[in-house]
């Protein structure tokens, strides 16, 4: 079974007054989203990747303000290309892949007995 992934928003930033250049005044104009993708393993093991999108400025006439802003809206928004959503998605799966192999387990101390005169054992 393959690790599933989700796209969440974290939080939606505004401009409670935006003047734009056709002077016509725009009222709680959403300027960044935070989001992040998170990916699960059939194990349950979980690893996030967490980004933030700065939001242009809207066309006066075809804007939407914050509290009309749906979910999936903000999704479509700060979705990648698809390129570069299949790089994140890999990147979740290396570290997921890392973390239940366990490839760089830390042992508690080093396997000799006896250090070299004058060397401290690194704690």
């Amino acid at each position: 079974m393959a690790n599933t992934y989700l796209l969440l928003i974290d939080q939606v930033y505004i401009q409670p007054l935006q003047t734009p250049e056709v002077e016509v005044e725009l009222v709680d104009v959403i300027t960044r989203i935070d989001f992040h993708y998170e990916a699960t393993s059939p194990t349950g093991t979980k690893r996030t990747w967490n980004s933030s999108k700065n939001m242009l400025s809207p066309d006066p006439e075809d804007y939407i303000t914050y509290k009309d802003i749906t979910y999936e809206k903000c999704q479509d928004w700060v979705r990648p290309i698809q390129a570069d959503e299949l790089e994140i998605k890999s990147l979740l799966d290396i570290q997921i892949e890392e973390k239940e192999t366990q490839k760089y387990l830390k042992p508690e101390k080093l396997p000799w007995e006896f250090l070299p005169p004058g060397v401290e054992e690194n704690e």
